[in-house]
């Protein structure tokens, strides 16, 4: 775990991060349901709504997270390999959080941000599929082309959505507990092994940009009004003894609080609509459901068939209403006999489910599949849904009955 002196050493570099990174994602229309934190210091990722709930990650300065829900106190996010909340003033969106990056770079490194990312032979969607790869692969960009990156790719290249790619070495993801206590010890020893010997050598640090990001230390600037007390050091000597020992913090204020056992009880939702689903349903965790890459395969594709336009929930509802029918005795018991069964999904009938299987699904498609399969299920045991409102339980423009 890192203390404050060895953080010291690195600490100019938050300052740059926030204006240096540049992830694909410029207008602010695009970051409607994205955030960055605009912080300085680390951000806990709690388990649920409360800082009494269990921590489960961390944001360090400019990193990007997806948003799933909020309301004015509490955002639930995903992030890397994190999921859970912040508060949701810790985050900016929008215009503001537009103005933190630079615009879609033509050329560099790109990470992929999608769990499963087609590679094409062209720059659209129709364009013959040649290759997948996952979440966290680096891909070198060559060229940029309306909305597409031009990159190496088995020999030769190939072309993938700039939606799922952040250029620039990658836009910063949340860190596991595990990840950032790794981070902050390979941290550490690199601080060491810079840290002159000879007592009273002033060293000056002329590239801040080539440090590792900076790693704060605990305790963090969490989402409780825990803060660090300003203190200037006043010895000469930068490397004496840790004038830190032996401080203090004040008691967290949040000590003795109690929740709710449904982390998602209250949430207000971007939509009424949304909010209204969560209040009438709740989610249901049901028992997850083994399924091979076709079942995957084709869930993700009827989920964008039928909800493609809709939010997660209602992308995740669609999948869960497939499996409910699964789990029914009066319906087929296999995913493909129950999206093919005469009459019920009108993609199957038309020859657009075929045709979404042929070209892949979106990636946020397949993120809602596994999330199904998983057991998320906002729709309770309900096996109906159509378009528009009417008597049911109404997620977006979908009701479901």
């Amino acid at each position: 775990m890192l203390n404050k002196r060895s953080t010291a050493v690195i600490g100019l570099s938050a300052a740059v991060m926030l204006v240096s990174a540049s992830p694909v994602l410029a207008e602010s229309s695009a970051w409607e349901d994205r955030g960055i934190s605009a912080e300085t210091e680390l951000v806990n990722i709690r388990a649920g709504a409360g800082t009494d709930t269990e921590r489960v990650g961390v944001l360090l300065p400019g990193s990007v997270v997806e948003i799933l829900g909020r309301n004015q106190e509490w955002t639930r996010i995903h992030s890397g390999n994190v999921d859970g909340f912040i508060r949701t003033d810790l985050l900016v969106t929008g215009e503001e959080a537009a103005k933190l990056f630079g615009e879609p770079a033509d050329s560099g490194l790109g990470t992929v941000q999608a769990d499963i990312l087609h590679v094409r032979a062209g720059a659209s969607v129709t364009d013959e599929i040649v290759g997948t790869m996952e979440a966290g692969d680096v891909v070198e960009l060559l060229s940029h082309q309306d909305g597409w990156y031009e990159t190496k790719y088995a020999g030769g290249t190939a072309w993938v959505s700039e939606e799922f790619v952040s250029a620039d070495g990658g836009a910063r993801t949340a860190l596991t507990l595990a990840e950032y206590e790794a981070l902050a010890a390979s941290q550490t020893e690199a601080a060491a092994e810079e840290t002159p010997a000879a007592a009273g050598y002033e060293q000056t640090w002329t590239d801040v940009s080539a440090w590792v990001p900076e790693v704060p230390a605990a305790p963090a600037a969490d989402m409780s009004a825990q803060s660090w007390e300003q203190e200037t050091a006043a010895a000469a000597d930068p490397y004496a003894a840790d004038p830190y020992a032996g401080e203090t913090y004040a008691e967290d204020p949040y000590a003795g609080e109690t929740y709710a056992a449904d982390p998602y009880a209250g949430e207000t939702y971007t939509t009424p609509e949304e909010t209204a689903a969560v209040a009438e349903s709740g989610y249901v965790q049901e028992e997850a459901v083994s399924a091979g890459s076709d079942d995957l395969d084709l869930l993700a594709a009827i989920i964008q068939c039928e909800a493609g336009g809709e939010s997660r929930e209602g992308k995740v509802a669609v999948g869960a209403c497939v499996l409910n029918r699964v789990r029914d005795g009066a319906f087929p018991d296999s995913i493909s006999d129950v999206v093919y069964q005469s009459g019920q999904f009108t993609p199957a009938m038309t020859g657009q489910l075929d045709q979404t299987m042929a070209e892949g699904a979106r990636a946020d498609c397949y993120e809602a599949a596994q999330a199904a399969l998983a057991g998320e299920n906002p729709i309770g045991d309900l096996l109906f849904f159509h378009a528009g409102g009417g008597s049911g339980l109404t997620i977006g423009n979908q009701t479901f009955y």
